[in-house]
């Protein structure tokens, strides 16, 4: 039995009406502390889904600045969701200059390796592999997606050529933006090599190798690397070089 006191004016006749109850004193509402962590609970649980589904569906259509709103608001309730901290890091800087690229690709090595380790610590290997696998998709194409926007400086006009007014190609401006572009790919590249490197850890210390998904996983990132790090671009009309130096080819 609940035996409440009325904290507004003593009294301690109650009635119960829905669950709340009615001092018969002054009026007063209360609600036993067992229902409001109930009512408590219930309401973030309700808050949780809503923020998933809005979350998920910013994913699915590709809206990595909305999604990592959500997901930020979800790891602030839950800091050892790996799906939360994953999205929030990886949406994180979707709008940045072209001289901070370089650093928006690095801060993705220094943070996405933990949420690989994140992703495997609390289930079964065909679940980690899944999570992985996702990771690994979804962390390419970001890193891919910022390695092309620095390539794209250079690609401003027609047959890939930066054109001065005069309709020559533009060398001073070339010298400028090559440095910058080859920075930001390089440090894409660090950052395949972070992930690259976690995963193999963890397929090691989990026993996961001779899974078919194991080859498919690392395929797609190194595929992804590969080609990223193989881009070319013609400064004139009869050369064609690579945009980073030959160690970052793998």
């Amino acid at each position: 039995m609940i035996v409440l006191i009325c904290e507004k004016c003593g009294g301690h006749d109650f009635v119960e009406e829905n669950g709340v109850f009615v001092c018969q004193s002054c009026g007063a509402k209360h609600i036993p502390e067992d229902t409001k962590k109930t009512t408590d609970q219930t309401e973030t649980s309700k808050k949780l889904s809503n923020l998933y589904e809005r979350a998920r569906k910013s994913i699915e259509v590709n809206d990595l600045t909305h999604a990592a709103e959500y997901y930020k608001q979800i790891l602030d309730e839950d800091p050892s969701n790996w799906e939360a901290y994953f999205y929030t890091y990886l949406g994180e800087f979707t709008s940045f200059t072209n001289a901070q690229a370089p650093n928006v690709a690095r801060k993705l090595g220094n943070t996405l390796p933990s949420a690989c380790d994140m992703a495997v610590a609390d289930c079964d290997d065909e679940e980690a592999l899944k999570r992985l696998d996702i990771i690994s998709k979804h962390l390419s194409n970001r890193l891919v997606g910022i390695a092309d926007g620095a390539a794209a400086l250079l690609h401003q006009h027609e047959n890939y050529f930066i054109f001065s007014a005069a309709g020559k190609v533009h060398n001073d401006l070339y010298r400028k933006l090559r440095p910058l572009v080859v920075e930001t790919i390089c440090a894409c590249s660090d950052t395949f090599s972070a992930i690259d490197n976690k995963l193999l850890t963890i397929f090691k210390e989990r026993n996961l190798t001779s899974k078919p998904e194991y080859n498919s996983i690392l395929l797609y990132l190194r595929a992804s690397w590969y080609n990223m790090i193989n881009k070319k671009f013609a400064p004139t009309s009869d050369v064609k070089e690579y945009l980073i130096s030959a160690e970052y080819i793998v």
